[in-house]
């Protein structure tokens, strides 16, 4: 699988080109950005490992994720107590979640958790979506039942230049190549005094 997915990545440009709309082009993107993830983040080394007993997480958020812990496609639940959110969402695909403008629009504030099939730790994607959205937190729950959490341990005052930090880190490797363990290492160097990673874990 690795190998297949390396080869997908390697040959990218032609893979897109078979795009027969924006939709199918969009789809492509976030596939080719998934499988890139595939090759080696290793972010949960940043990730301070805490019993999933200490998770104080909501228990609809907690019966969501056990519910769709071992679901072969990505399902994500958006929660948010105080505006009374509490709503379901799939593309029904493998290795990505598209949310439409009608989702989007709900996700201020709030909690986005999903499930990560081949049991991935939280991706720069994640992370992005965290910092566009302004999120509460997103979380990820692998096949296994771990959970990975990033959340604010205070108020980014200005949340756009670090986005725009990420994307240079992003288009560096790009066009420079290098490590995939290296660009996530300077992403979350880019936040970790403004986050917190946990790793809940049942062992």
């Amino acid at each position: 699988m690795r190998k297949s997915a390396k080869e997908i990545v390697e040959h990218e440009d032609d893979i897109r080109k078979t795009a027969k709309n924006a939709d199918e082009a969009k789809e492509i993107d976030n596939l080719i950005a998934h499988l890139d993830e595939t090759l080696g983040y290793n972010g949960r080394r940043f990730a301070k490992k805490v019993s999933i007993l200490d998770d104080v997480a909501d228990v609809r958020i907690k019966q969501f994720e056990s519910g769709i812990a071992l679901s072969d496609v990505e399902n994500a639940y958006i929660f948010n107590s105080s505006r009374k959110i509490s709503e379901f969402w799939t593309s029904n695909l493998k290795h990505t979640i598209i949310f439409p403008e009608r989702i989007l629009r709900k996700i201020l504030d709030a909690i986005v958790t999903y499930n990560h099939p081949r049991g991935f730790d939280l991706s720069i994607t994640d992370i992005l979506m965290l910092l566009r959205n302004n999120l509460a937190e997103v979380r990820a729950v692998t096949p296994n039942g771990d959970v990975f959490s990033m959340k604010y341990t205070d108020r980014i005052r200005d949340k756009r230049e670090i986005i725009r930090k990420i994307e240079e880190i992003q288009e560096k490797k790009k066009k420079n190549g290098g490590s995939l363990e290296d660009e996530f290492e300077q992403v979350y160097n880019a936040i970790k005094d403004h986050v917190e990673y946990i790793h809940y874990t049942k062992q």
